[in-house]
């Protein structure tokens, strides 16, 4: 069975659509989000009726978290995550949306186990893994293989049996700011492929400069020499 995994979308409606649209050319199972779909971007309405039109299934990432919370995002984090501005446009179906998600899943496919979290199995929603961490500390999960987001920057690695897969950031890329990411994973090899998506910048910039801190627009700027993954023509 193929599987497409997607994380770290942000907000970023234009980027989720043009993403999605190369997904289906592989035409998976399943599709499945791993959290962090508010935030940073003010396209969350449309991001969760995406979501939700297009039968992904989702999970809670760090923050929707902070955005369920009832207190003030303390310190200046909100000036970069501007969710009090996303609770004033998310109404009681959406926030309902949201929290139905669980915050980790574990699920078998066939003769494969899967782990999915936000953050790592240990820190399902805030820790950060990359592909230097230490994935000895995660070796009891009993999964096949061990599917995350949080970072925005994608890696696969292989430790012992176990596969460890960072699927990236579809709205907000770290590495190579103009390039989504998502990750179709086959189950008959426990295989894990990365794939990279050439997103409209000057259009997303067009939409929601204005809306967002000038720190996350520059996001968008950066350029890796050499982008993590198959970058699709």
């Amino acid at each position: 069975m193929k599987i497409a995994l997607i994380s770290d979308i942000h907000g970023n409606d234009i980027a989720l659509a043009t993403v999605m649209q190369r997904v289906a050319e592989f035409t998976p199972s399943r599709t499945m989000f791993l959290g962090d779909a508010v935030g940073y971007l003010p396209g969350e309405m449309a991001v969760l009726a995406q979501l939700r039109d297009r039968g992904i299934e989702c999970q809670q990432g760090n923050h929707e978290e902070m955005l369920l919370a009832s207190g003030e995002i303390v310190g200046d984090r909100d000036d970069y995550y501007r969710l009090a501005a996303s609770r004033t446009r998310l109404g009681s179906e959406e926030m309902a949306q949201i929290s139905a998600w669980p915050t980790r899943r574990e699920i078998d496919i066939g003769d494969r186990r899967l782990l999915l979290v936000h953050g790592s199995p240990t820190n399902e929603l805030h820790e950060y893994v990359y592909p230097d961490s230490d994935f000895t500390a995660w070796s009891g999960t009993g999964a096949d293989a061990v599917f995350m987001g949080n970072t925005h920057r994608p890696f696969v690695v292989s430790v012992g049996e176990t596969l460890f897969v960072n699927v990236g950031s579809v709205g907000l890329p770290r590495d190579h700011g103009s390039l989504g990411a998502f990750v179709i994973y086959e189950t008959a090899d426990n295989s894990a492929t990365v794939y990279r998506v050439q997103l409209d910048v000057a259009t997303i910039l067009e939409a929601y400069a204005a809306a967002i801190h000038p720190d996350v627009a520059a996001v968008f700027q950066r350029h890796d020499d050499v982008p993590y993954g198959d970058v699709l023509a």
